[in-house]
């Protein structure tokens, strides 16, 4: 009987080492070629979204915004808002008029601030998804966030990219008392973003109570409280009431807008059921494009039935448990839950409810999203085309929105020049009085709504009303005297008009031709009513 083969253990151990040092040097070389993916992704992502900052005509909002920037002093610009030219504090406002004054008046300088601020959300969002999870899934969580919603508002002179990005980072500062434990700085910085942030947005207040619902949670998990985080969120929130008396005022204004029947903002539970469907799938075919990819590298990689490098063989020795993310999963139940938080404010208080109010949920959804993906065993191998497939899909597509005045050249030179051009919409006589050339701007004109003519969204009217003690030389006048000075005139209609005037003038009888038609626009000539 042969004798047993004697084991040598320490040339199995070296071999061990080996093969543990080369997982290791798999892992380190992965983790590089991801963070430089994910450089890469935002570096594309700044790119497109500069060029369509750049390109893109105002719209409504942004007209506002910007018209109130423009005013000549910071007086001038708290006058504007307090009479109701627009809906916010002025702090946003201030920014962007002393940077103007820096940079120059052009679109870009007056959306660089939500460009920028996108750019650092991705940072903050990849950042605070690297504590928990491997590169691979927090490079899923960033792409996922920025190819969905928030880039609609990263090209926009509003503040809500802004938003998102100060709570982004009050976030992140609010998870490092966990890591860190407490620190003076980072408490500080926690209240002075959210205090920020309601200088910013009326609606952003709540900020203080999504954190606070952090706190809330972390306190009871750990059965222990932290007085100095709730000093920081008390003061953040006292800050938000130096705004009252401004929210009291346009409070009015707004009570104005909500009693329409078909105002846009009504909080309605479908309306709750909309914004959760756009947070989490908006731009649809990105995100679903992005899922499918993995689903489909990763199911290619597990029938290669490939030797050569396995997902095993790109994880390091030790990484994030489960337990240690609690953490991330408070953050994004919070973050999650916060637009139904913003659904009961309106329902309850304010009667006005919107997706852009929601942003930070946007977060919530990515966090989660690349939680699930990190379970996936082949993550780590299928990452590094995952991010460039995200870096294709942002070249690809640029945004685009606001009402360009392109098409009105080629309808507007079969007109009589000494007509006026009647536009009864106010959405679109804003953005157009923007960014049409002023031989054009020069023949518009808005008329208000006839006597006894009810809209049923009198929102975008009453904010044209609102600017005329503003801007005393906007083209502005009421239905009986523009009537009485024109018997003839042309009045522009477009698809997507929410006016009066054109269905009044043709209930009349009182639409003579369709003087020219370009896409879903339509150019009349009318006349007036005989006086009674």
């Amino acid at each position: 009987m042969a004798a047993p083969t004697e084991i040598d253990t320490d040339q199995i151990s070296t071999t061990n080492r080996n093969r543990v040092r080369v997982w290791r040097g798999a892992a380190l070389t992965g983790d590089r070629l991801v963070l430089a993916l994910v450089v890469l992704f935002l570096f594309c992502d700044l790119v497109v979204i500069l060029r369509a900052a750049a390109s893109n005509p105002l719209w409504m909002d942004e007209v506002l915004a910007v018209w109130v920037a423009r005013l000549p002093s910071a007086a001038a610009i708290y006058s504007a808002l307090a009479h109701g030219a627009e809906f916010s504090p002025p702090t946003y406002h201030l920014l962007l008029h002393y940077l103007s004054a820096v940079a120059g008046d052009s679109y870009l300088v007056y959306r660089l601030l939500s460009v920028f601020a996108h750019i650092v959300t991705g940072i903050c969002l990849f950042t605070l998804l690297r504590r928990y999870l491997d590169i691979s899934s927090a490079a899923f969580g960033v792409t996922f966030a920025l190819l969905g919603f928030l880039p609609f508002f990263a090209l926009q002179a509003r503040p809500y990219a802004l938003l998102v990005a100060c709570f982004a980072l009050a976030t992140l500062l609010w998870d490092d008392l966990d890591r860190t434990g407490i620190s003076f700085w980072r408490v500080a910085g926690i209240a002075l973003l959210l205090a920020f942030t309601g200088s910013l947005h009326f609606y952003a207040a709540l900020f203080v109570v999504c954190l606070g619902s952090m706190e809330l949670v972390w306190s009871m998990l750990h059965a222990r409280v932290r007085p100095a985080v709730w000093i920081a969120l008390i003061v953040s929130g006292l800050c938000s009431l130096a705004w009252l008396p401004l929210l009291r005022t346009l409070s009015r204004f707004n009570a104005g807008d909500t009693w329409g029947s078909s105002y846009y903002a009504r909080p309605k539970i479908s309306a709750l059921g909309f914004v959760y469907m756009k947070l989490f799938l908006f731009s649809g075919q990105h995100v679903l494009f992005l899922l499918s990819t993995i689903v489909l590298l990763g199911a290619a990689y597990a029938l290669s039935g490939s030797r050569g490098l396995k997902a095993s063989s790109f994880r390091v020795a030790a990484g994030p448990t489960e337990k240690s993310r609690t953490n991330l999963y408070v953050i994004a139940f919070c973050e999650v839950v916060f637009p139904l938080c913003i659904f009961i404010v309106a329902r309850l208080v304010t009667k006005t409810f919107n997706d852009r109010y929601c942003l930070i949920g946007c977060l919530g959804f990515s966090i989660l999203a690349a939680c699930v993906v990190s379970h996936l065993s082949t993550i780590r191998i299928i990452g590094p085309f995952m991010v460039l497939i995200a870096c294709s899909m942002t070249l690809m597509d640029i945004p685009s929105f606001g009402e360009r005045a392109d098409y009105l050249q080629p309808m507007l030179a079969r007109t009589d020049r000494s007509l006026p051009v009647v536009i009864g919409e106010g959405l679109q006589f804003l953005q157009l009085e923007e960014s049409a050339p002023p031989a054009t701007r020069s023949r518009f004109v808005y008329v208000t709504a006839p006597a006894g003519v009810v809209s049923p969204d009198p929102t975008n009217e009453n904010q044209v009303k609102r600017w005329i003690p503003i801007r005393p030389d906007l083209p502005i006048t009421d239905a009986a005297t523009f009537f009485a000075r024109y018997p003839r005139f042309y009045i522009l209609h477009t698809g997507i008009s929410t006016d009066v005037m054109t269905d009044w003038l043709a209930s009349k009888g009182l639409l003579d031709r369709v003087v020219a038609r370009q896409g879903g626009a339509w150019l009349f000539e009318a006349r007036s009513p005989n006086p009674e």
